[in-house]
């Protein structure tokens, strides 16, 4: 039985994927940095792995921030992605667009489950067919306009584009929200070249 567990043909064998840890996403529950794979093919591989190697089930989806593919448990996963609309969320942050309302809903139900936190359902009021999640009662909500987006000209060390914010008011209550949820610290400054924050 022992030499059996050894012979190659009876391990788990790792998937040969382009993968790497993520130098800018980190998991929404864990705080722990994300593994990002090239492409769709390479993260459903990973997929697989796991799922016989773990028994867990994952999906992979697109991020939205980094362009790469990550894994999410299947059961917290939705469909989503960045929407074109200037919501925004309590500290100026681009909202998650849900496809459909029963998306949306469903999100709303695994935050709740992880978190213990309400959030209410509401229909975007500038982008047809698109949701957004809020915490405030919907029918007295009114959504603010972006204070920041992704810069066109300002890139990291990573060679990413730079998210950059109309005020310094606005930068440093980025920074707070990136301190809260991921332990960093961060600290707001005017750019030279595009004079924003």
């Amino acid at each position: 039985n022992q030499q059996r567990s050894r012979d190659p043909k009876h391990q788990h064998q790792v998937p040969q994927t382009a993968h790497r840890q993520s130098k800018s996403c980190y998991g929404k529950l864990s705080g722990k940095i994300l593994t990002e794979y090239d492409t769709e093919s390479d993260a459903k591989a990973a997929a697989s792995y796991v799922l016989e190697r773990h028994g867990q089930s994952m999906v992979p989806y697109k991020c939205q921030d980094c362009r790469f593919f990550h894994l999410s448990p299947v059961d917290r996963q939705t469909e989503h992605s960045r929407a074109s609309c200037s919501c925004v969320d309590e500290i100026g942050s681009p909202k998650d667009g849900y496809h459909s309302k029963e998306d949306a809903r469903r999100r709303g139900e695994i935050l709740l489950r992880e978190t213990g936190r309400k959030l209410n359902v509401y229909r975007c009021p500038e982008v047809k067919d698109c949701w957004h999640l809020t915490k405030k009662d919907p029918k007295n909500y009114e959504p603010k306009a972006s204070t920041s987006r992704k810069s066109s000209t300002c890139r990291s060390k990573t060679g990413d584009f730079r998210t950059e914010f109309d005020s310094e008011a606005s930068a440093a209550n980025g920074a707070e929200h990136v301190l809260e949820r991921y332990g960093k610290h961060l600290s707001p400054y005017k750019c030279a070249t595009c004079s924003k924050f």
